[in-house]
């Protein structure tokens, strides 16, 4: 394996581990991934774009929130009966299928 694949190889493993912390609400694995000088920009899931690295990190950071709120909802939800995962990511609850 060449040394610029093992680099990348490298990178993606630091990637997931990232992913796997921000949706659990820990930003800071995201934030070290990310730019401190330009350009940087991010296109955000509601279709908006920011521009600047203050920008996108603070983006980053708000967006846990989201996942944290999620996954109080589904705990919530889950507490009345056990709940199926689907493929697809959709969430059903067998006992009132």
């Amino acid at each position: 394996m060449t040394e610029q694949a093992g680099d990348f190889e490298q990178f993606m493993r630091a990637r997931e581990r990232a992913a796997v912390a921000y949706v659990n609400g820990d930003p800071e694995p995201v934030d070290e991934l990310a730019t401190n000088t330009e350009p940087a920009s991010f296109f955000g899931p509601d279709g908006g774009t920011l521009a600047g690295p203050a920008a996108v990190r603070a983006a980053y950071r708000s967006g846990t929130q989201m996942f944290t709120l999620a996954v109080r909802v589904a705990s919530r939800c889950s507490t009345r009966g056990p709940v199926a995962t689907l493929p697809t990511g959709v969430a059903s609850d067998p006992l009132r299928s």
